[in-house]
């Protein structure tokens, strides 16, 4: 774990999207780094118990990788979303962790930046359906409903199950010329 700065120093530097890049151990040493922290940009090597923290809990319990709900980042970087998955032995034990704190207002912007869309017309949801990412132009941050919403997601309210279960293809609602399609993937 000695050279993780050099790791993640090139990978923080070059995505303004991420907020922090980390990992950390069931023994108790985390090694993180993000460009604002310490001299800079060096990496932090203070002490925090982060394994009783939500996040950790999250991502230390799954098979694969978690993606957590919005949250405010302690050290002021706004509204982030923790991407994690767990380290682990080849005999399946957990070793610890690995993760990385993308901020939402830089995934918005991004997504608009880019072309992919319109901030009006995508969402990013977990997998009971709350927006975490986009949705009629409002960030996460100030909402925080579900797709279910149809005063603020109108059609999408009306595919929101087939969505759910279905987690990709195109929706159809309504008929004829009122017919709307939503496409996720």
């Amino acid at each position: 774990l000695g050279n993780m700065e050099d790791v993640f120093v090139p990978i923080v530097e070059n995505d303004p999207q991420i907020a922090t890049i980390y990992i950390a151990t069931e023994d108790g040493l985390m090694i993180s780094y993000d460009c604002d922290s310490g001299e800079n940009g060096t990496a932090e090597k203070g002490y925090y118990e982060y394994r009783k923290a939500g996040w950790y809990q999250t991502g230390i319990k799954s098979e694969t990788y978690a993606v957590t709900d919005p949250y405010a980042d302690a050290y002021g970087k706004g509204q982030v979303i923790t991407f994690s998955a767990p380290v682990k032995s080849p005999s399946g034990n957990a070793l610890g962790y690995i993760g990385i704190d993308l901020r939402i207002r830089e995934i918005e912007e991004a997504i608009v930046k880019y072309g992919i869309v319109s901030p009006w017309q995508a969402v990013m949801i977990n997998p009971d359906g709350k927006v975490m990412v986009g949705g009629r132009g409002e960030s996460s941050s100030e909402f925080s409903g579900t797709i279910y919403d149809e005063s603020v997601y109108g059609t999408l309210s009306l595919v929101a199950d087939q969505i759910l279960q279905d987690r990709d293809g195109i929706f159809k609602s309504g008929e004829g010329k009122d017919a709307v399609y939503v496409a996720c993937a």
